[in-house]
């Protein structure tokens, strides 16, 4: 068992920490091919990939990436509180 001291107060919270153990099965993928992304969101992470924002060991991924114009970019709703 672990102690962490909060950082809120002076006082002590035990947490326990479980190992968990790994599924015996693999896990089937859910998509048979991969997913295209917008072109626009193509297109900006290879502008940030021009402009080295991206480092270059990750361009060829990024490249390669399948994108269609019928893909929305649709953000997810945000979380509120």
């Amino acid at each position: 068992m672990r102690t962490q001291k909060l950082c809120t107060s002076n006082e002590f919270q035990s947490v326990e920490i479980v190992k968990c153990e790994r599924l015996e099965e693999p896990i089937p993928p859910k998509y048979k091919q991969k997913l295209p992304i917008s072109a626009a969101k193509k297109k900006d992470l290879l502008s940030l990939c021009r402009s080295g924002v991206i480092p270059r060991a990750y361009h060829d991924f990024y490249k390669t990436l399948l994108s269609n114009a019928a893909v929305k970019d649709i953000l997810p709703e945000p979380d509120e509180e």
